[in-house]
């Protein structure tokens, strides 16, 4: 027992450095490269930005939300149990990374499967709708999260008329529903790229075209896939409470995973995509650069007010 438990401490230690460490300037790395440079500039990459910024509030908030349990508290405002104690924030995140990954996989079916309908298809100047909606949705579903929690017998807890029944609609809403999109999305792109029998392209922009496709396939559906594989275990054990009991250390190991995701998907988009490494790199170099240029000036200033005294 003293070596799981030393193990599973190691792990949980693993996971939050890696998410303070990697997860946040990562996925500020992420967004900052989408804006910053033009050749990132695609609906594709606005999408990976929202949902960057979605684990960036997921973990921030995650962190926040997780302070106040660290002490005892005998009074505690309504409010502050609404907005942070109980994690309703970083639900309100998470459900919105779920469905820009479910409109990202609706976004690759059409370009792939229906390249010519071009009437639905997301542009550069229609995609901030669809962000501003996963958003709207997002907030919406978990509204009632905020609206019914309350501070009672010394915690933070959520009073519903049938808690039940909420969960198994939410849940349905934005994890179940959208992965089910993106399942089949994603499927019917595999079937289209590599099991369907198709004439192979006669000129080398069509076969770039093809390679380029592939490779924001492969991005769009890995992202997919690691967000699943480490949210849906936390989706499924939080609804099976409601029914039968479910072990704390089973529980504490499912969201060590789901809070792995954020830290994993700038890893991710820097090891597939070449444009992405780049960014980061000039970023960097610039960021250093600057704060050297900072340093520099502050000590010349410094030694300029020695010699004047």
């Amino acid at each position: 027992m003293g070596l799981l438990r030393t193990l599973r401490n190691l792990f949980y230690g693993v996971v939050l450095c890696t998410t303070l460490f990697v997860g946040i300037p990562g996925n500020v790395l992420v967004i900052a490269a989408v804006r910053r440079k033009r050749l990132l500039r695609s609906t594709t990459n606005y999408l990976l930005a929202n949902v960057a910024a979605a684990d960036l509030a997921t973990i921030v908030f995650a962190i926040i939300c997780g302070i106040p349990y660290l002490f005892t508290l005998d009074n505690f405002p309504d409010i502050f149990c609404k907005i942070f104690y109980i994690g309703n924030l970083p639900v309100t995140t998470t459900s919105a990374s779920t469905l820009t990954l479910a409109i990202l996989a609706i976004e690759r079916y059409q370009a792939v499967i229906h390249p010519l309908q071009d009437s639905y298809k997301l542009r550069e100047d229609t995609v901030k709708y669809a962000i501003v909606a996963s958003w709207i949705i997002s907030l919406g579903v978990t509204l009632p999260l905020y609206v019914f929690s309350v501070f009672e017998n010394g915690e933070c807890s959520h009073k519903y008329v049938n808690y039940k029944t909420y969960i198994i609609i939410a849940f349905s809403l934005v994890i179940f529903i959208p992965c089910l999109v993106m399942l089949f999305c994603y499927g019917c792109i595999v079937k289209e790229l590599y099991f369907k029998n198709s004439v192979a392209p006669q000129n080398i922009s069509a076969a770039e075209e093809a390679a380029m496709r592939q490779k924001l396939f492969k991005r769009s559906a890995c992202v997919t896939v690691v967000f699943v594989s480490c949210f849906l275990p936390v989706a499924i054990i939080h609804t099976l409470r409601l029914y039968i009991g479910v072990k704390t250390d089973i529980r504490n190991i499912a969201f060590a995973i789901y809070f792995l995701d954020a830290a994993i998907n700038p890893l991710i988009y820097s090891c597939q995509s070449s444009n992405f490494r780049q960014a980061f790199i000039e970023i960097i170099k610039d960021y250093c650069n600057k704060a050297r240029k900072r340093v520099i000036k502050k000590n010349r200033d410094v030694t300029h007010g020695d010699t004047e005294s």
